[in-house]
């Protein structure tokens, strides 16, 4: 068989308007200083304990904003991001292997941290004190006597642009985090968006009250994260219990993570389900696929799935990334060889810690109805 070319791959192109259009990376006296790496506190400003008006006698006062209890610092724990070529060596092309890992590496740096920052997988997995947007912390806006109730992307926008401004005690706009088919929707039914220059980045979303956008491929769309009180299960049907209102509502999927009680309630409660009831806003019920399990008193989360119709937006303070150089792993293509089973297989890898945070003194979401 006659030998084929191999052409050049084309460049990877990540999303313009993404993460790093809002928040270019890489301060450098940040990140010249790999002491960020082991974590950071990253201190705030946004959060003053009082702030008074007074008359010209000083003898009337109102308190504009309080926050007795806010912190002076935020702390921060940095994840890392791997990229691994698997293959068998007499599958290598014939390119430097090692500049393409590195290629990958940068290419899906964007949206790796765009997943962790809306879900926040590593942070809640390894009890990191991240924020991240879906963390249970936000606090949902919903204006109608129906706490469930899913908002046009229209009105969801003007609502959060209304409390954005409202909660923060410097009337801060914030930056919205929008899932691509949200924006999509509100380009194409007329909400105005700019497209600004950056002086630090190719082009910059706002909406024309001056709040930024980020548009996330790696963003899922999910709602916040609903710690569980307890489980009651009869025959087959589970009662959920959340700590605080859940937003659910009938026919809509949830994902559950159980994370005490034996290994087989962990196995049976820990899935993707859907709601079959809602008694209250802090109970909600949905059918196993395991039956027969007793009731358990449970610690753990839930958390609405974005769907094609129904997504979150969120929106929050100043968004804050540092990404850390990358690392190639193997110094050879020998030092990557997977030596079980004697096969010819290789792995080269690359790596590199990164961040992605924001201000939670502007911390919100709101469920959005994409077919309205």
């Amino acid at each position: 068989m006659a030998f084929k070319g191999v052409l050049e791959s084309p460049e990877i192109t990540p999303a313009p308007f993404g993460l790093f259009s809002v928040s270019v990376p890489n301060d450098p006296a940040e990140s010249d200083n790999e002491q960020w790496v082991r974590g950071f506190s990253q201190m705030l400003d946004t959060r003053p304990n009082y702030v008074r008006l007074w008359d010209d006698t000083s003898a009337t006062s109102f308190v504009a904003t309080s926050d007795p209890a806010s912190p002076i610092y935020q702390e921060n724990t940095p994840i890392f991001i791997e990229v691994e070529d698997f293959r068998s060596t007499f599958d290598l092309p014939t390119a430097d292997k090692f500049s393409r890992i590195a290629k990958q590496l940068e290419g899906v740096t964007q949206k790796s941290l765009e997943k962790e920052l809306w879900d926040g997988e590593i942070a809640l997995a390894g009890g990191l004190p991240n924020p991240f947007l879906s963390k249970q912390t936000a606090t949902i806006i919903h204006v109608t006597a129906t706490p469930s109730a899913s908002y046009s992307p229209k009105r969801a926008i003007a609502l959060l642009d209304y409390h954005a401004g409202r909660v923060s005690a410097a009337g801060e706009p914030g930056v919205f985090h929008l899932t691509r088919d949200t924006f999509s929707l509100l380009i194409s039914n007329g909400h105005t968006f700019a497209f600004y220059p950056n002086s630090e980045a190719p082009h910059h979303v706002l909406t024309l009250s001056g709040t930024s956008v980020i548009v996330g491929s790696g963003y899922s769309g999910n709602g916040p994260h609903r710690n569980i009180s307890f489980l009651a299960v009869t025959t087959n049907v589970v009662t959920v219990t959340t700590g605080a209102a859940h937003h659910l509502s009938v026919g809509e999927t949830f994902s559950m993570v159980v994370t005490s009680g034996n290994a087989g309630y962990q196995t049976a409660f820990t899935q993707t389900l859907v709601v079959a009831s809602i008694p209250t806003t802090t109970t909600f019920t949905a059918a196993l696929t395991q039956a027969n399990q007793g009731d358990t008193a449970s610690t753990g989360t839930v958390q609405m799935v974005g769907t094609d119709t129904t997504k979150w937006i969120y929106a929050t303070g100043c968004v804050k990334t540092i990404v850390g150089d990358s690392v190639i792993v193997n110094d050879t293509v020998a030092h990557g060889y997977d030596v079980a089973g004697n096969k010819n297989d290789v792995r080269i890898k690359a790596t590199r810690a990164a961040m992605a945070s924001f201000d939670e003194s502007i911390h919100l979401a709101i469920k959005v109805d994409l077919t309205a």
